[in-house]
């Protein structure tokens, strides 16, 4: 079972946990779905080198709890645990363990996709 199955099945408040996880997306990458503003907010916080590992094809860079903390702001995590329905002191730990791995997946190439990454995932679920 990988994370997100553990997490689906951990009890999230809302009866469509699928959709609270994008809200929760939404809420760490910005409603605009522009990875580039989420490297920023990294490099100004003096961390856009574990990012640009996610981003880059090399190994991922590990992130602390506290690091994932001090980019995203206390605000923001409060608005991630309510999403998805688990308590704020979890939250943290929950991203540093699958938010490398999710930036990486949306960046196979080591480049940032153009345009809102939301508007593409919703193209190709129209596919099916």
């Amino acid at each position: 079972m990988d994370i997100f199955d553990s997490l689906l099945n951990s009890g999230g408040r809302s009866e469509d946990s699928s959709s609270s996880f994008i809200d929760a997306a939404k809420i760490v990458i910005g409603e605009n779905g522009n990875l580039g503003d989420l490297v920023s907010q990294f490099t100004n916080k003096g961390l856009g080198d574990i990012i640009q590992s996610w981003v880059g094809t090399g190994k991922n860079a590990q992130i602390t709890s506290s690091q994932l903390t001090d980019v995203l702001g206390s605000e923001k995590i409060e608005k991630i645990a309510d999403a998805i329905g688990f308590p704020s002191s979890t939250v943290p730990s929950i991203l540093a363990g699958f938010l490398p791995g999710i930036i990486d997946k949306l960046t196979p190439e080591g480049k940032l996709p153009e345009g809102n990454i939301f508007d593409k995932g919703k193209d190709l679920l129209n596919l099916f």
